[in-house]
């Protein structure tokens, strides 16, 4: 699992959260986008990275693609299918059911930042 911090979720406009939690729909699919099959501990991750040369891709709770990376500073880079990008700040919170790695921010789908304007 993949868990936002703190930080992520004052990243978000007023009123996002409520409004998520009000619908059970969209807040599961949130919930899901977080969670991965299996578990992904740091050592099992740099473990895919390096099998994959530098790309692992895992399949979230929804069905989803989730590409892993290394970001330009160096950080693990988490990529959503609709493009929206977290880094890893945090790994290995073992639970009974599981591995929990903190992440800085929301992967919230058709959250992605908009594209650049094409050049002319």
């Amino acid at each position: 699992m993949f868990a936002p911090n703190n930080a992520a979720f004052s990243k978000l406009s007023p009123g996002k959260l409520d409004s998520l939690m009000k619908d059970n729909g969209r807040f599961a699919t949130l919930l899901k986008s977080h969670m991965v099959t299996g578990r992904y501990g740091k050592a099992d991750i740099i473990k895919a990275l390096t099998a994959g040369k530098g790309k692992a891709t895992l399949t979230t709770l929804n069905g989803q693609p989730l590409q892993l990376s290394i970001s330009p500073t160096k950080k693990l880079q988490l990529t959503t299918a609709d493009g929206v990008t977290a880094e890893v700040v945090l790994y290995d919170l073992l639970g009974n059911n599981g591995i929990v790695n903190g992440i800085d921010a929301i992967l919230l789908p058709g959250n992605a930042p908009a594209a650049a304007p094409p050049k002319s």
